[in-house]
Protein backbone atom coordinates (compact mmCIF):
# COMPACT_ATOMS: atom_id res chain seq x y z
CA UNK A 1 0.00 0.00 0.00
CA UNK A 2 1.34 3.37 -0.95
CA UNK A 3 -0.14 6.88 0.27
CA UNK A 4 0.21 10.67 -0.47
CA UNK A 5 -0.69 13.62 0.61
CA UNK A 6 -1.13 17.59 -0.09
CA UNK A 7 -2.65 20.53 1.36
CA UNK A 8 -3.20 23.93 0.21
CA UNK A 9 -4.62 26.98 2.05
CA UNK A 10 -7.66 28.64 0.28
CA UNK A 11 -8.36 31.55 2.55
CA UNK A 12 -9.63 34.43 0.37
CA UNK A 13 -7.84 37.22 -0.28
CA UNK A 14 -10.52 39.42 -0.29
CA UNK A 15 -13.54 40.03 1.45
CA UNK A 16 -15.72 37.63 0.51
CA UNK A 17 -19.62 36.29 1.25
CA UNK A 18 -19.65 33.31 3.74
CA UNK A 19 -22.34 30.13 3.59
CA UNK A 20 -23.77 29.16 7.02
CA UNK A 21 -25.71 31.82 8.90
CA UNK A 22 -27.41 35.05 7.99
CA UNK A 23 -24.68 38.22 7.22
CA UNK A 24 -25.07 41.44 6.36
CA UNK A 25 -21.59 41.70 5.25
CA UNK A 26 -18.66 39.94 3.28
CA UNK A 27 -16.07 38.93 5.34
CA UNK A 28 -13.67 41.06 7.80
CA UNK A 29 -10.25 39.66 8.31
CA UNK A 30 -9.18 36.22 8.97
CA UNK A 31 -9.57 34.29 12.23
CA UNK A 32 -8.14 31.00 11.41
CA UNK A 33 -6.99 30.15 7.83
CA UNK A 34 -8.82 26.95 5.46
CA UNK A 35 -7.27 24.29 3.79
CA UNK A 36 -8.21 21.78 1.38
CA UNK A 37 -6.67 18.43 1.93
CA UNK A 38 -5.68 15.34 -0.51
CA UNK A 39 -5.19 12.04 0.73
CA UNK A 40 -4.41 9.90 -2.24
CA UNK A 41 -4.15 5.47 -1.34
CA UNK A 42 -3.75 2.66 -3.43
CA UNK A 43 -1.08 -0.31 -4.83
CA UNK A 44 -0.80 0.54 -8.45
CA UNK A 45 -0.74 3.58 -10.06
CA UNK A 46 -3.10 5.50 -11.77
CA UNK A 47 -6.09 3.15 -11.62
CA UNK A 48 -4.93 1.47 -8.23
CA UNK A 49 -5.36 4.64 -6.69
CA UNK A 50 -7.90 6.42 -4.43
CA UNK A 51 -8.17 10.07 -3.47
CA UNK A 52 -10.33 12.33 -0.78
CA UNK A 53 -10.24 15.17 -0.87
CA UNK A 54 -11.37 17.19 2.44
CA UNK A 55 -12.90 21.23 1.56
CA UNK A 56 -12.76 23.85 4.54
CA UNK A 57 -15.79 25.21 3.44
CA UNK A 58 -20.00 24.84 4.13
CA UNK A 59 -20.44 22.79 1.18
CA UNK A 60 -20.39 22.36 -2.35
CA UNK A 61 -22.85 21.99 -5.24
CA UNK A 62 -22.97 17.97 -6.91
CA UNK A 63 -21.98 19.41 -10.03
CA UNK A 64 -18.91 21.38 -8.62
CA UNK A 65 -17.55 17.96 -6.32
CA UNK A 66 -18.34 16.47 -10.21
CA UNK A 67 -15.82 18.85 -12.50
CA UNK A 68 -13.01 18.90 -9.44
CA UNK A 69 -13.65 15.21 -9.85
CA UNK A 70 -13.29 15.16 -13.38
CA UNK A 71 -10.21 17.56 -13.90
CA UNK A 72 -8.27 15.53 -11.11
CA UNK A 73 -8.69 12.46 -12.76
CA UNK A 74 -7.97 14.32 -15.93
CA UNK A 75 -4.60 15.24 -14.31
CA UNK A 76 -3.98 12.58 -12.77
CA UNK A 77 -5.43 9.32 -14.32
CA UNK A 78 -7.41 8.82 -10.98
CA UNK A 79 -10.57 7.33 -12.24
CA UNK A 80 -13.73 10.08 -11.74
CA UNK A 81 -15.23 7.05 -9.30
CA UNK A 82 -12.59 7.01 -7.12
CA UNK A 83 -12.04 10.32 -6.11
CA UNK A 84 -14.35 11.17 -2.97
CA UNK A 85 -14.75 15.28 -2.65
CA UNK A 86 -16.13 16.39 0.72
CA UNK A 87 -16.76 19.38 3.07
CA UNK A 88 -16.15 19.93 6.84
CA UNK A 89 -19.19 21.67 6.93
CA UNK A 90 -17.33 25.13 7.85
CA UNK A 91 -20.59 28.07 8.66
CA UNK A 92 -17.78 30.71 8.32
CA UNK A 93 -16.02 29.82 5.25
CA UNK A 94 -16.47 31.43 1.44
CA UNK A 95 -20.28 31.42 -0.05
CA UNK A 96 -19.55 28.21 -2.55
CA UNK A 97 -23.10 27.29 -2.27
CA UNK A 98 -25.32 30.94 -1.70
CA UNK A 99 -26.56 29.53 1.89
CA UNK A 100 -28.51 33.26 2.66
CA UNK A 101 -25.90 35.26 1.03
CA UNK A 102 -24.88 35.60 -2.97
CA UNK A 103 -22.39 33.27 -3.77
CA UNK A 104 -18.74 33.54 -4.77
CA UNK A 105 -18.33 31.82 -8.24
CA UNK A 106 -15.12 33.63 -8.96
CA UNK A 107 -13.66 32.16 -5.58
CA UNK A 108 -15.41 28.69 -5.92
CA UNK A 109 -13.88 28.53 -9.86
CA UNK A 110 -10.28 28.48 -8.58
CA UNK A 111 -11.38 26.64 -5.60
CA UNK A 112 -12.13 23.92 -8.21
CA UNK A 113 -8.75 24.11 -9.79
CA UNK A 114 -6.97 24.13 -6.61
CA UNK A 115 -8.69 20.82 -5.72
CA UNK A 116 -7.68 18.85 -8.85
CA UNK A 117 -4.09 20.20 -8.61
CA UNK A 118 -4.00 18.92 -4.72
CA UNK A 119 -5.23 15.46 -6.23
CA UNK A 120 -1.93 15.18 -8.60
CA UNK A 121 0.15 16.80 -5.86
CA UNK A 122 -0.78 13.84 -3.28
CA UNK A 123 -0.30 11.10 -5.93
CA UNK A 124 3.16 12.02 -6.77
CA UNK A 125 4.03 11.96 -3.08
CA UNK A 126 3.15 8.37 -3.03
CA UNK A 127 5.44 6.37 -0.25
CA UNK A 128 5.29 3.19 1.34
CA UNK A 129 1.98 3.01 4.50
CA UNK A 130 0.57 1.03 6.10
CA UNK A 131 -2.93 1.08 7.35
CA UNK A 132 -4.90 0.61 9.92
CA UNK A 133 -7.97 1.99 12.17
CA UNK A 134 -8.99 2.30 15.83
CA UNK A 135 -11.42 4.29 17.75
CA UNK A 136 -11.53 6.41 21.00
CA UNK A 137 -13.99 8.54 22.84
CA UNK A 138 -13.97 12.49 23.07
CA UNK A 139 -16.48 13.56 25.88
CA UNK A 140 -15.56 17.24 26.46
CA UNK A 141 -15.98 18.92 22.87
CA UNK A 142 -19.43 17.88 21.69
CA UNK A 143 -23.09 18.88 22.54
CA UNK A 144 -26.83 18.95 21.39
CA UNK A 145 -27.89 21.96 20.18
CA UNK A 146 -31.66 21.38 20.08
CA UNK A 147 -33.04 21.92 23.66
CA UNK A 148 -36.80 21.07 24.68
CA UNK A 149 -38.18 24.37 26.43
CA UNK A 150 -40.90 23.39 29.53
CA UNK A 151 -43.37 25.08 27.37
CA UNK A 152 -42.56 22.06 24.35
CA UNK A 153 -41.16 24.12 21.94
CA UNK A 154 -37.67 23.83 20.57
CA UNK A 155 -34.32 26.03 21.08
CA UNK A 156 -31.47 25.91 19.98
CA UNK A 157 -28.31 26.16 22.61
CA UNK A 158 -27.38 29.43 21.36
CA UNK A 159 -30.50 31.09 22.06
CA UNK A 160 -30.99 33.47 24.87
CA UNK A 161 -33.58 31.42 27.50
CA UNK A 162 -33.59 31.77 31.02
CA UNK A 163 -32.09 28.29 31.68
CA UNK A 164 -34.60 27.20 33.93
CA UNK A 165 -36.68 26.66 31.26
CA UNK A 166 -34.72 24.06 29.56
CA UNK A 167 -36.66 20.90 30.12
CA UNK A 168 -33.43 18.26 28.32
CA UNK A 169 -31.45 17.90 25.35
CA UNK A 170 -33.50 16.45 23.02
CA UNK A 171 -30.80 13.97 21.66
CA UNK A 172 -27.32 12.43 23.16
CA UNK A 173 -24.13 13.64 21.62
CA UNK A 174 -21.65 10.77 20.21
CA UNK A 175 -18.53 10.45 21.67
CA UNK A 176 -16.76 8.09 19.41
CA UNK A 177 -14.27 9.42 17.51
CA UNK A 178 -13.19 6.61 14.62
Amino acid sequence: MQAGTARADITPSRPVWMDGMIRAHRSRGVHDPLFARALVIGDSPPTGLWAVVSVDVCALRPQDCRRARERASRRSGIPVSQTIVTTTHNHSGPATMGYFNASEPEYTAQLLETLADLVVQAAYSLRPALVGCGSGREDTVSHYRRLLHRDRHVVMNWEQVPPDTIVRPLGEPDPEVG
